[in-house]
């Protein structure tokens, strides 16, 4: 298997959620996804992404709204982009065990810190989907008006 596989298909499902979020949110979420018994060595490989995660969200999410059309595909990506974060909390928290020792014995370690900036604009963005969603009649005055 190897970082290599896993790198590559986090990192290609994050270049398409940076060219197209609706189609490359998903495939990122799937891309993280684990299975009901993680490989340590996976984990230690997507550990290493967080900080990267968090900088395309940051950006990607501009591309969305959750009143567009369509929206299905619209809130779908967006609800993903939220599984996508829970994700990344997750691994950020939970203790590393396993993933830890075979980061460290395989060098794949990264001392990358989570960017402030990125995940306020992160939190700003998901705090506007809520706010269209809590008021959706808000949005048709402002349109209108």
């Amino acid at each position: 298997m190897g970082c290599r596989n896993v790198k590559l298909s986090i990192e290609a499902s994050m270049q398409k959620a940076k060219l197209n979020p609706l189609v490359g949110i998903p495939l990122l979420k799937d891309a993280l996804d684990q299975p009901a018994k993680p490989d340590p060595y996976r984990v230690a490989c997507a550990r290493r992404s967080v900080p990267k995660i968090f900088a395309l969200l940051a950006y990607a999410l501009r591309g969305l709204d959750w009143t567009m059309s369509p929206k299905g595909a619209h809130r779908r990506a967006i609800m993903d982009a939220g599984a996508v974060v829970e994700w990344c909390v997750k691994l950020v928290n939970d203790p590393p065990g396993d993933a830890a020792v075979t980061a460290h014995s395989l060098g794949i370690e990264s001392n990358d810190a989570i960017d402030p900036m990125a995940l306020r604009k992160c939190i700003i963005k998901f705090a506007s989907f809520f706010e269209a969603i809590a008021n959706p009649e808000r949005r048709v005055l402002q349109v209108g008006s």
